[in-house]
């Protein structure tokens, strides 16, 4: 996915709380990657990084907030600020949170709208 430019300046989104929250919404205004944790064990802490590319027009600092999931349901989330120069987050679930196939789910959020870019979900890894 590309990133597409805002169809208001922000002088405009100033007013136009709704247009602001929409287009963030659409995923035009950041792109999301997550890196698949390598398989490992369980008892080991989890960790799981990424990147998010976002339009200058998105106010830093943007909070990602990933859930990691067991065969299809919620077990633990975890939040992190993604770097404003770098773009890179990283955030690690303790040792012990799930064991067996499970998959990250991350949402970055930008503050200021309090609305969510875009998900994105890792393939399937296994904790032993």
């Amino acid at each position: 996915m590309t990133l597409a430019a805002a169809p208001h300046p922000m002088s405009v989104f100033r007013y136009l709380k709704t247009a602001w929250r929409l287009w963030l919404a659409t995923g035009n205004a950041a792109t999301v990657t997550v890196n698949t944790p390598a398989s490992q064990a369980a008892a080991s802490p989890l960790v799981v990084t990424g990147m998010v590319v976002a339009d200058p027009s998105v106010p830093k600092p943007i909070e990602v907030k990933v859930n990691l999931n067991k065969d299809a349901l919620f077990v633990a989330q975890q939040s992190g600020l993604v770097n404003a120069t770098t773009g890179a987050w990283t955030v690690t679930f303790p040792g012990g949170t799930t064991t067996a196939t499970a998959t990250a789910t991350v949402t970055p959020y930008a503050f200021a709208a309090g609305v969510g870019i875009g998900a994105v979900t890792t393939p399937n890894f296994t904790l032993t």
